[in-house]
């Protein structure tokens, strides 16, 4: 790599922190670059860096280099996801038509006993906002009350704004009544 070129001998928290200043600066391209830096320089990255890696995808839509370092992480690498690789994951899937993808991460969640965060019930409905689907936001509902956690102020708004630009008034005076 070019750290290492120049004489630096960086570990791997630097490369975790770097990769995040790139997801930070919206710069994917550079974020796999040094990911890739990683196993160059003969390191182990770990699942911090892989979710660094994995959040600049989110912020570009790179949906599908997303699912490929998913898949790297989850089946090659064996390691064990958490609510924040689920999360960064899922906001990398969060665009239109690939929703399917979101509810099969959050099946996934749930086989691993790990229980969805609100900002992956939030990714997931804010997800739905963009096609318009507030059916399936509104079964989010279930779960959510049911098991947890509560949904937030963000949830319930990006819900009521989804059932308005749907011409679905009563539900959306309903959930404002009851947020």
């Amino acid at each position: 790599s070019q750290l290492c070129a120049q004489g630096l001998s960086p570990d791997i928290a630097t490369y975790s922190a770097a990769i995040s200043a790139c997801d930070r600066a919206a710069h994917w391209r550079g974020a796999l670059q040094l990911l890739r830096d990683v196993e160059a320089d003969h390191l182990q990255p770990d699942l911090i860096t892989y979710t660094a890696a994995l959040s600049s995808f989110a912020g570009a839509r790179e949906w599908a280099r997303s699912l490929m370092l998913w898949h790297e992480i989850s089946v090659q690498k064996c390691l064990e996801t958490t609510h924040s690789s689920f999360n960064a994951i899922a906001s990398a899937q969060a665009v239109p038509g690939q929703w399917h993808r979101v509810i099969g991460l959050l099946l996934q969640m749930f086989s691993k006993d790990l229980m969805p965060s609100t900002s992956m019930y939030n990714t997931l409905v804010a997800g739905f906002g963009e096609e318009l689907c507030w059916e399936r936001s509104l079964a989010l509902l279930r779960p959510m009350r049911t098991h947890g956690p509560q949904p937030d102020s963000l949830f319930y708004g990006a819900l009521i704004a989804q059932c308005e630009r749907s011409w679905q008034w009563t539900q959306a005076l309903q959930l404002a009544a009851n947020a």
